[in-house]
């Protein structure tokens, strides 16, 4: 049997200066993620996935994406839309190719209750 890490107290997760953010702002824990997902290790490592699938193209400085995702228990990716434009389709383009290029993602924490998770997720240069 597997033991689950505890849910952690949440910090906001970034890319670590990849340009990747969970963003959007649901009054959450986590700007980006529902106030109920305590899970930061996941947050992490989604961000990791979706960060090494990331190609960005040459785009001016302050471009900012941000898509809207399910990801299913099992860890697959869904209803993916761009929800704010950079104004740059180029960009736009790799931000949402990023996302499908990293399904599926690791499957939910099995101490988070929901069947899916809904993230709004920040690319920008």
């Amino acid at each position: 049997m597997t033991s689950t890490p505890a849910p952690t107290p949440a910090a906001a997760p970034t890319g670590a200066g990849s340009g990747l953010s969970v963003g959007g702002d649901n009054g959450g824990a986590i700007p980006g993620i529902p106030s109920d997902f305590h899970f930061t290790y996941y947050v992490q490592r989604m961000l990791a996935l979706i960060e090494s699938r990331w190609y960005k193209p040459a785009a001016p400085e302050g471009s900012k994406a941000l898509v809207r995702f399910t990801i299913s228990r099992e860890g697959r990716v869904s209803r993916i839309e761009l929800e704010s434009s950079s104004g740059n389709s180029s960009f736009d383009r790799a931000a949402l190719r990023a996302l499908y290029a990293a399904n599926p993602l690791p499957p939910l924490p099995p101490a988070y209750a929901r069947p899916t998770l809904t993230v709004h997720l920040s690319f920008s240069e």
